[in-house]
């Protein structure tokens, strides 16, 4: 299909709905006006959005062509790059009585309670993924998938399994460690079908959310950690359905089918030291950066990057 002047387009987004429930934390309390010294905003958990992208006028044949892969990337930069910077333990701190006395006054106790609120490693969860049963087949060949696990706690923060091709019944045991940053945190589970091409999702409005380069969405659960958290070194083993709760809502409840079998373990971070840490095969390593000064006023667009040698 020649596109010609189509090759550019520019839609335009309309008739947004968001909804979502709050976490908003104001502390620490302070004598002066407004009473706290820092706010921070987070998302509770995932919101919902909707919206719809209007392309104007289109060449017959072409829409699909044209949108599809729009919808697709759209969809990924509001749900993972968006989302992702407010989703709970990630957040948005304002401080409100600055650190450096401008604001009005410069107490070191205020400064620490500010910077806690950030928020800050308080353990880590040992998560071992054991297998699944009853997957649905996603190969229309074969009748089996190619499934793989991602999980996380903070949405910059992932890790994933390897590949078993051919499996509704597969088997990782595999052992991944994830930051804990707050005592409610949840672990969030998602299980994909490995797909070179998703034509099927490529070629569907309908699914084109569900494109996510060469995985296609399978199926996942939310753990809240807190009973971990509350029994420190109890490692326990449970299975958990991929299809229900309140995070497996992308088009409606129902969706994801099977099961999938993972074992737990927290462990705080004052807790764990001397040879245990000597011993160790594998650390993670967790930088925040809090803030800078003195580094002039011209400054306006600094930011910090951190990175490994």
């Amino acid at each position: 299909v020649g596109l010609g002047e189509y090759a550019r387009v520019t839609p335009k987004v309309k008739d947004i709905v968001f909804v979502a429930t709050l976490k908003v934390m104001l502390k620490p309390l302070v004598e002066q006006i407004p009473g706290f010294a820092a706010a921070a905003v987070a998302l509770k958990s995932p919101p919902i959005i909707k919206y719809r992208l209007d392309f104007g006028v289109l060449p017959a044949g072409a829409s699909t062509i044209i949108t599809a892969p729009i919808l697709s990337f759209v969809d990924m930069l509001v749900n993972q790059v968006i989302v992702g910077m407010l989703l709970w333990p990630k957040r948005i701190t304002v401080p409100l009585l600055s650190w450096d006395g401008v604001m009005p006054a410069n107490d070191p106790v205020v400064d620490l309670e500010v910077e806690r609120l950030n928020g800050r490693q308080q353990g880590v969860i040992k998560v071992h993924i054991i297998q699944a049963k009853e997957l649905k087949s996603y190969d229309t060949l074969t009748g089996k998938s190619d499934p793989f696990v991602e999980i996380f706690t903070t949405p910059d923060h992932r890790e994933k399994t390897r590949v078993l091709s051919n499996n509704l019944n597969p088997q990782w045991n595999e052992t991944k460690y994830l930051p804990v940053l707050e005592k409610d945190t949840v672990l969030r589970v998602e299980v994909f079908d490995y797909d070179a091409v998703n034509v099927a999702s490529f070629t569907s409005l309908r699914d084109s959310a569900m494109m996510k380069g060469s995985k296609e969405f399978m199926g996942r659960c939310a753990v809240p950690l807190s009973q971990f958290i509350k029994e420190e070194g109890l490692e326990e083993e449970i299975w958990l359905p991929l299809g229900k709760g309140d995070w497996t809502n992308l088009e409606g409840p129902g969706l994801g089918e099977g099961f999938i079998r993972l074992g737990l373990q927290y462990r705080a971070v004052e807790n764990i030291a001397g040879e245990e840490i000597l011993k160790a095969e594998r650390g993670l390593l967790l930088v925040g950066v809090i803030r800078c000064y003195d580094i002039g006023s011209d400054k306006t667009s600094s930011y910090v990057q951190v990175s490994d040698f």
